[in-house]
């Protein structure tokens, strides 16, 4: 079965994965639709958010050190950091959107 130190890493490389892909993300927002401004909010965001996450799933590996239930708080797990993400790309896409109309808006 798993450890839980396997646990805490693979925790920790889908956040690593997300950041990336999140990374990416922002800088498409920032440089190819040159929305500075919604860019760096964002930055600031995931500045915020990506700590929050990670220390809750720090919090939920270390609880479980006694190698009990692991497969339930891998699935926990996975679902705090994909609903949070989920979550924040939604309302990023629809940030995005809003911003893409005004700037159009804008030059009419």
């Amino acid at each position: 079965g798993m450890a839980w130190i396997e646990l805490f890493a693979d925790s920790m490389q889908m956040q690593n994965s997300l950041i990336l892909f999140l990374n990416v993300f922002v800088d498409w927002v920032y440089f190819t639709l040159d929305l500075k401004e919604l860019g760096e909010k964002m930055t600031h965001q995931l500045a915020v958010l990506f700590p929050l996450m990670g220390s809750v799933v720090v919090l939920i590996c270390f609880t479980g050190r006694s190698g009990e239930n692991l497969d339930r708080m891998q699935t926990l797990i996975r679902l705090w950091m994909f609903g949070v993400q989920s979550t924040w790309i939604w309302h990023s896409l629809r940030c995005v959107r809003e911003a893409q109309q005004e700037k159009e808006e804008a030059k009419s």
